[in-house]
């Protein structure tokens, strides 16, 4: 019994100093994070999210991580007030070992068509360790009275 009392002690610190070597050992997890920018390549400004375009504008999306390799895709659509739709969906891979933190899809055209078009952007990105994921979006409009 009493080399049991003496051990329970020793067998506390031993697991104390265990966890603690395992914490300091486990890298810290940065939060994921995905801003989205609009570019309107006619005018070579940037969008703000809300804005209100010109429908003769293009404008180009671009995703960029905080430096944190993540696979995901980002998904443009538009629709107007009839109905009529325009989409494109663009899939990536970036991140200090892709040698870019950023992915851009094409020049689009901000049309409109009877009306105005509403312009949404969604993103979504998985980063590699668990519970790292990222969701963003981004809206804008364009006008078809220039």
């Amino acid at each position: 019994m009493t080399q049991l009392k003496r051990a329970l002690p020793l067998a506390f610190l031993l697991v104390l100093a265990a966890t603690t070597v395992w914490a300091q050992a486990r890298p810290e997890r940065t939060p994921l994070e995905v801003t989205i920018s609009v570019q309107d390549t006619t005018t070579g400004q940037p969008i703000t999210n809300g804005e209100t375009l010109h429908s003769t504008d293009n404008f180009q999306v671009t995703v960029t991580t905080n430096d944190i390799t993540c696979i995901g895709n980002f998904l443009i659509t538009a629709e107007n007030s009839t109905g009529e739709i325009g989409s494109q969906e663009v899939f990536y891979t970036v991140g200090p070992q892709f040698g870019s933190n950023s992915a851009t899809g094409s020049i689009l055209n901000a049309f409109a068509l009877n009306g105005k078009n509403d312009w949404k952007i969604s993103n979504a990105c998985n980063g590699a360790v668990p519970h790292q994921f990222s969701l963003s979006r981004f809206e804008f409009f364009v006008n078809t009275k220039d």
